[in-house]
């Protein structure tokens, strides 16, 4: 339990303060990716820490991330503008919510 705890901060202080990525080990890397993954955050961290120094093999795995979070947000469009045309004739407002609304705002994980 106190792994994760010290992961989670470690994913907290990461998110909040990119630069902090800096000078991990291969070790710190592996938690902090481990922890991002579980919480469904590494797009975002992948985002927070582009250009940052980091190992290669990191840096693969994070571009893939950003990568998948942009077919997200693709996706997520797709999905309201279908519902948007499907609900056309009914005489009702519709909401987006969580993710799609954010990114129908054009709001960033950043």
């Amino acid at each position: 339990m106190l792994v994760a705890v010290n992961d989670a901060r470690r994913l907290a202080h990461a998110l909040a303060d990119p630069a902090s990525v800096v000078g991990l080990d291969a070790d710190g890397w592996t938690a902090l990716m481990a922890m991002a993954r579980a919480e469904q955050l590494i797009g975002t961290l992948a985002m927070r820490v582009d250009g940052l120094p980091m190992p290669p093999a990191v840096k693969a795995i994070l571009v893939d991330a950003r990568a998948a979070a942009e077919h997200g947000r693709r996706a997520a469009l797709w999905e309201a503008e279908m519902a948007r045309r499907a609900l056309a004739s009914v005489d009702c407002p519709i909401v987006l919510l969580k993710g799609t609304a954010f990114v129908a705002a054009g709001l960033t994980a950043r």
